[in-house]
This record gives structure tokens, sequence and C-alpha cells, in this order.
């Protein structure tokens, strides 16, 4: 096996590895019942901390939007450390993928669609 094959078969392999390990991309699949979708708790800096986990529930559970799982996040987007400034903090609902459109209505996206991606955190008083 020549060097730039094996280079080649190696950088497939790790790709593939990532790519089966990502839980974002496991469980966002098109076949999973559910889907997560994030909504910024409007946090500005040096003045609010913004909405708790309980209020932005409230926005999908108030529609009739089943939430199975909840959390707390933030964006891998970086914001200007400002007062003033918004803040990357999400929250993160885990839904039926059927009811999808109607949490967009609400202003909720997938966090799939998240450019940068996201993590999970620690909620506030936890």
């Amino acid at each position: 096996m020549t060097k730039n094959k094996l280079k080649e078969l190696v950088l497939v392999s790790l790709t593939f590895g990532m790519v089966a390990c990502s839980e974002e991309f496991i469980f966002d699949a098109h076949n999973d019942p559910f889907v997560r979708v994030g909504i910024s708790t409007g946090a500005i800096q040096c003045q609010y901390e913004g909405n708790n986990i309980a209020v932005s529930k409230a926005y999908l559970t108030g529609q009739g939007i089943s939430v199975e799982a909840a959390f707390c996040g933030y964006t891998l987007t970086n914001y200007p450390a400002v007062c003033g400034a918004g803040t990357s903090d999400i929250h993160v609902f885990e839904i039926n993928r059927d009811e999808l459109a109607e949490a967009e209505n609400l202003g909720f996206v997938a966090v799939s669609s998240y450019e940068n991606g996201w993590k999970k955190t620690t909620c506030p008083n936890d």
C-alpha cells in the first residue's frame, strides 16, 4: 500500500469515526422520532441573566408541544464581550419531530442548524 493510499484510508476512517460518534448527528438523524430545538435565553451581558429554563419550556408546552428532555447550553458562536450585548446561552428541548414546524413558529430552531454547533452545560441553580 502506498503512503498516499494509507493516508487517504486513515483520513476516511477518522472522518467516519467522528461522524458516527457525534451525539448530534445520531440524535438528529431524520429517522429519529425526536429532534432537539433551541432558543436564546435572552441574556444580556452585565444586565440580565436571561429566562430560566422553565420559562422557555412553557413557550412549548403552552402550545401543546410535548417536551421529552430539557438542557441548558450555549452556541459555539462568538459574541463581543461588551455590556449590553447578547450571549450564546440557549435552552435546548427534545421534542417530537412532527412538532418541529410549530416550535419554529414560536422562535425555536433545530440545534442541528447552528452553524458552529452547540454544547450542553449545567443550568444555573441546578
